[in-house]
């Protein structure tokens, strides 16, 4: 089973890599997590580049998803919501589909992780329900 793991973060040193890096390590034998490290490489999305022949950055991303049992996801609280470099990624699904309709607890699964600094006032945890959805 290969699991596509996406930080939200593109900070050196970051949590959420971090704790991304220590579930590949501690992820049993018989499952491949496998970080995904080019979010910073996707162009901003622009539905006039989303055709049958998207850049070459992004069909590598489709295609990682595509071909992954499943998807974690570990982002930080950015502005009361998920960075933009997150949100940009997720845009450039929207049309192909990689992660629409997928059956939660089958085929492919998709979790995710909020890991936040300080005190939070819960907007993030919104955008949790809705990246999930």
């Amino acid at each position: 089973m290969t699991i596509v793991a996406i930080s939200g973060s593109l900070r050196t040193g970051s949590s959420n890599t971090a704790v991304l890096q220590a579930i590949a390590i501690l992820a049993p034998p018989e499952v491949q997590v496998v970080l995904y490290s080019n979010l910073s490489e996707l162009p901003h999305f622009n539905p006039d580049l989303d055709t049958e022949t998207p850049p070459p950055a992004v069909s590598e991303f489709r295609s990682r998803l595509l071909a992954s049992n499943g998807v974690l996801i570990s982002s930080p609280e950015y502005a009361h919501g998920v960075p933009g470099t997150l949100k940009n990624a997720l845009d450039w699904l929207v049309r192909s589909g990689e992660l629409y309709e997928k059956p939660c607890g089958a085929h492919q699964r998709i979790a995710a992780i909020v890991a936040r600094a300080g005190i939070s006032h819960g907007d993030a945890d919104h955008h949790d329900g809705q990246v999930g959805s």
